[in-house]
């Protein structure tokens, strides 16, 4: 393990209402575990993970330690923010419980990506359609202080956050290898996670 992995900690963020999914998503059964838990099992052996939460014990974290929000109601940047706040994480990789199909590998890699990476303070997959993918990032912690200010102006959005640090794009064209369609599938309603089951069990 590099030494810019071990000042890097896993935020999986588990504090979003899943409105459209009816229920919390995190604790959806996947396999033999919640969601959450895959998720947490899968990256215990990259780098030391956390779980982004709305409360306290609001789920079972599989052994992950918990980071409560305190901008809550304030979506994923909450998350990131809070992290640096109540952690000493140097980076943080930061991705979503509804992400299921993400791996340790394409992580590695953008880990990988930023440590190699001249300057920047985030480092963001860009699709070919041009479409940013801020939920499977690295953030430093020179992204700290910009995201606390944008989270007191009520500006919650990572676009806000990237008018405010140095973002370095990584173009899909870069991730030879990767089915980012696969990895990046995100799960948002009951449709989404019974087809994300049966690929799964496939």
């Amino acid at each position: 393990m590099t030494a810019m992995k071990e000042q890097t900690l896993v935020l999986i963020l588990a504090g979003g209402q899943s409105r459209r999914m009816g229920t919390d998503k995190a604790a959806l059964p996947f396999g033999d575990e919640t969601m959450l838990a895959s998720l947490v099992r899968r990256f215990q052996g990259l780098c030391p993970v956390a779980v982004s939460l709305r409360t306290a014990g609001q789920f079972d974290t599989a052994g992950a330690g918990e980071i409560v929000d305190r901008y809550p109601g304030q979506g994923p940047l909450a998350g990131l923010q809070a992290a640096f706040a109540q952690t000493e994480a140097e980076r943080i990789f930061l991705t979503g419980t509804d992400l299921p199909f993400l791996s340790v590998e394409l992580a590695s890699a953008l880990l990988d990506a930023a440590e190699n990476s001249q300057g920047g303070d985030a480092w963001v997959i860009q699709r070919s359609d041009g479409k940013m993918e801020p939920l499977c990032g690295v953030y430093s912690r020179r992204c700290a202080k910009p995201a606390e200010e944008c989270l007191r102006e009520g500006r919650r959005s990572f676009r806000s956050l990237f008018q405010r640090v140095d973002v370095r794009y990584i173009p899909e064209s870069a991730l030879p290898g990767f089915d980012l369609e696969h990895q990046l599938d995100n799960l948002n309603t009951p449709e989404d996670y019974q087809r994300a089951v049966v690929q799964w069990q496939g």
